[in-house]
């Protein structure tokens, strides 16, 4: 037995003495217990006399916590943030206390149990750790649902939620988690020649095994032969050791109670695979991220890829030029909380973006009890179809009979509208050209279905089998209007055959279509402005679906007279249109009516599987038609923009609205050239191009 000891003890040294790429790992479990050696009367025993706010937990024991960012009661986001091995919650974690202010986000770092100056737990398990972070919670009352930011070894009890608890969750972000190497789905050939894993493995054998011998080659002085040589630490290291915020914080009692119990759960057998969790958020209702640095020297990048590879609905994110400790408030930190926390401004500014495709309403009828945006309690009334997957339609009808009708036209609604839609065409024009309008709801708007799948695809299909359903014909016109124009792209994609005629109507631009010229769209804001919104609808949607629905601070209604997003002739629009609301908070309460609006947004902006401005003349034999009508002064679609598609698709006949900005539904001139350019095939001069402007 006194040999195996010492051999043992022979072999650590030399894993700690060996000067290979561990650099990172050995200084922070060296560095970790030497600071037990400075605070040997804690470790013997006398507990730390506590200063800080604590909480009793149900078995007695208490955890120290320390409150930071705005007070809990005025406070939009609530974050707890668990500490890894060798951290305490002194240390400032992501963001200042500015950031934090601005953000209105409550903060709650804890000591975890046995650090600093929280009880130890002799009991510790990863169970127990998740158990304390809900009981934490409540006994804070932070809420229903709260934030978890954590940390290297921090991450176990942080996983244990997501598997135990993850209707407490809103969302949380992992920076540079620990990897248990006895995860059983890791691949043996990944992990086989990873030096971390067999230093991990050694120490993790005397933690079980010898503790108090583990404990005694730390606390040795070692005299003239200093515990770490110099060549074990980058430059960055040494910065990092000297900083304040990376002091070493005492535990509570013996030192193999705290630190090497932590290891041992945290290294151990656990009761569940991580890499076999099933998504715990599936309505995309919360969102999991890891951050990890590249550089990182404990826990490799490859791992992490591996990881996410197995969980893809874990979002990955890798930091270059940074090592394990990047998640101290600074240049780096700041970035990812303000990436998982959407703040007020930029909701404000990213429903900007999608309310270009909203529409003022026309004024409601008696007929009519549907809202643009309604819940499932509100009477249908208006007409409806039944489509062959078993969804509803519903529709308006406007203009002459359609038994009469010269003209049929089926109108496409934008972003946040609805059959109710204005189309401002005087009724003596219909009447003149007998034409019939049929305005639909879309997918998940109005009184129509939802639409679980919709995609491109699916938009032209609802389309072309209202058509049928409805005896339109073999061949109808379609006008899009804003976001509702890429389901009139794919109808041009996928069933030119049935078409009579397209009317783009302040189409919107995907900054994804990868022909659109880097100069073109560089310095253009709403390209930031469209990731965002793919972002936020896809990771973020409760916080939106929060902010959109909350009554504290004005949220949608702010888009109603936005000069930000309207140009004068819109808001002068706006100011003359009783009753205009781009979106209704008793609309969006209904979860499954906001996914949908969600979903509509991920597919506008989403990836397409086919490019419009590659597209070739469908109509070579000019059987008919397809234009694009865009406002000089459109702040939602730069009209450069447009300029670019009508000269890389010169099929298209482009037509320009001076004075006039994104709300070009909503002048009657407008809308009759519309009808007329695409019906009778008028060019009106108020409204070609400017040609020196190109």
């Amino acid at each position: 037995m006194q040999l195996r000891i010492v051999i043992g003890f022979i072999v650590l040294l030399w894993i700690t003495f060996m000067e290979i790429h561990l650099k990172r790992i050995t200084m922070q479990i060296l560095s970790l217990v030497r600071l037990n050696r400075c605070n040997k009367k804690t470790q013997d025993g006398c507990k730390l006399q506590s200063s800080s706010k604590r909480i009793q937990l149900k078995d007695g024991r208490y955890l120290a916590y320390r409150e930071r960012g705005v007070p809990l009661d005025k406070s939009i986001y609530r974050i707890i943030t668990v500490h890894g091995l060798h951290s305490a919650k002194e240390v400032d974690v992501l963001a200042s206390q500015e950031v934090l202010e601005e953000m209105s986000i409550y903060m709650v770092q804890y000591d975890r149990a046995g650090y600093w100056e929280s009880d130890q737990n002799m009991k510790r398990s990863v169970e127990s750790e998740g158990c304390d972070i809900e009981e934490l919670a409540d006994q804070l009352q932070i809420g229903s649902k709260f934030y978890l930011i954590s940390n290297s070894a921090g991450c176990y009890p942080t996983w244990n939620c997501l598997r135990r608890i993850p209707h407490r969750i809103k969302g949380v972000a992992f920076m540079a988690p620990m990897i248990n190497y006895k995860w059983k789905s890791l691949p043996p050939d990944l992990i086989k020649y990873d030096n971390t894993n067999k230093l991990v493995r050694i120490i993790y054998w005397f933690c079980c095994h010898y503790p108090q011998l583990l404990y005694s080659i730390f606390i040795q002085q070692f005299d003239g032969v200093p515990l770490c040589t110099a060549s074990l630490f980058t430059d960055k290291d040494k910065q990092d050791e000297q900083s304040d915020n990376m002091k070493r914080y005492p535990t509570q009692n013996a030192f193999e109670y705290s630190v090497l119990q932590d290891f041992r759960v945290g290294l151990g057998n656990w009761e569940f695979d991580p890499l076999e969790m099933e998504n715990p958020f599936p309505q995309n209702e919360s969102s999991v991220h890891i951050w990890h640095g590249k550089m990182d020297d404990v826990v490799t990048s490859t791992l992490q890829r591996y990881v996410c590879e197995r969980l893809p609905w874990i979002h990955y994110h890798e930091v270059p030029d940074v090592p394990h400790d990047f998640w101290k408030a600074g240049p780096v930190g700041e970035p990812i909380l303000r990436r998982l926390m959407v703040f007020k401004k930029l909701v404000l500014m990213m429903m900007g973006c999608l309310g270009c495709a909203g529409q003022p309403t026309e004024p409601s009828t008696e007929k009519t009890e549907s809202k643009s945006l309604i819940n499932e309690s509100v009477v249908v009334t208006s007409p409806r179809v039944k489509l062959g997957d078993g969804r509803y339609l519903a529709y308006r009808e406007r203009g002459v009979p359609k038994n009469i009708s010269k003209f049929r036209i089926i109108i496409v609604h934008g972003f946040g509208s609805s059959k109710e839609m204005s189309f401002m065409a005087s009724d003596e024009l219909l009447d003149e050209l007998g034409i019939y309008l049929l305005i639909f709801d879309r997918a998940g708007y109005g009184e129509s279905d939802i639409n679980s799948k919709r995609s491109l695809k699916s938009e032209a299909s609802d389309i072309e089998e209202l058509a049928d359903l409805l005896e339109l014909g073999s061949r109808f016109y379609v006008i899009g209007v804003s976001l509702g124009c890429y389901p009139a792209w794919s109808c041009i994609k996928h069933i030119p055959g049935r078409l009579a005629g397209v009317a783009l109507v302040v189409p919107f631009v995907n900054y994804k279509w990868h022909t659109l010229p880097k100069d073109l769209v560089k310095n253009d804001y709403r390209k930031q402005l469209s990731r965002w919104v793919i972002w936020i609808t896809c990771y973020a949607r409760g916080i939106l679906h929060w902010w959109l629905t909350q009554k504290v601070f004005p949220s949608a209604s702010v888009l109603d007279g936005n000069p930000q997003f309207f140009c004068e002739r819109d808001l002068e629009v706006l100011k003359n249109t009783p009753g205009y609301q781009l979106f209704t908070q008793d609309g969006l309460k209904d979860r499954s009516i906001f996914d949908s609006l969600c979903s509509d947004v991920i597919v506008a902006f989403g990836k397409w599987d086919f490019n419009p401005l590659e597209l070739t003349d469908p109509y070579p034999q000019n059987e008919s038609s397809v234009h694009i009508w865009q406002g000089v002064k459109d702040k939602v679609v730069p009209v450069q923009l447009q300029r670019h598609v009508s000269q890389r698709l010169p099929w298209i006949r482009y037509h320009e609205v001076p004075d006039c900005g994104h709300l070009l539904v909503y002048e009657t001139a407008v809308c009759e050239a519309v009808l007329t350019s695409l019906l009778l095939g008028e060019d009106p001069p108020l409204y070609k191009p400017k040609l020196a402007d190109h």
